[in-house]
């Protein structure tokens, strides 16, 4: 089946919320919160409405299947200007058909079009399919990002 890809407008905002909520479950079953879940879906649309970020839908016969979320960022100290895959997701009953690199390459490309000479995103150290998937598309790993919690 034809996936469709359009930007989210604000009718979508609730199913994205239902989709980011189930997204970030799988991600993090335990920490995941619907309230948290709301404002950042509510702030990437904001930041969408404005131009500052691209988030769009892919679609399947009507039916919405999943998400990419990204950006532009500029490197203060190279001056080169890199696209920002923030969120790639797709419905489990729509995986495994293409779908999810149907939309990956789209951002590509969209980003290209804005002037990015590079592609980066963060994969979490234990998803492995995404640290697969994103390696199938041509990325590689550039560098590490450590993390530890500090006590208030």
């Amino acid at each position: 089946m034809r996936m469709k890809i359009d930007p989210i407008t604000t009718g979508d905002v609730p199913i994205i919320e239902q989709l980011a909520y189930e997204y970030n479950r799988e991600l993090d079953a335990q920490e995941t919160r619907q309230e948290a879940v709301n404002r950042w879906i509510t702030a990437v649309a904001e930041a969408t409405a404005a131009g500052r970020h691209c988030f769009w839908l892919a679609r399947v016969e009507e039916q919405i299947t999943g998400f990419i979320s990204f950006r532009l960022s500029a490197n203060p100290f190279t001056q080169e200007t890199s696209g920002f895959i923030e969120d790639l997701y797709i419905a489990p009953p729509f995986r495994r058909r293409g779908y999810a690199e149907g939309l990956a390459r789209a951002a590509f490309a969209e980003l290209s079009r804005q002037g990015a000479s590079s592609i980066q995103l963060d994969v979490l150290v234990n998803n492995e399919q995404g640290l697969a998937f994103w390696r199938k598309l041509g990325l590689t790993l550039h560098h590490y990002v450590l993390e530890m919690p500090v006590s208030r």
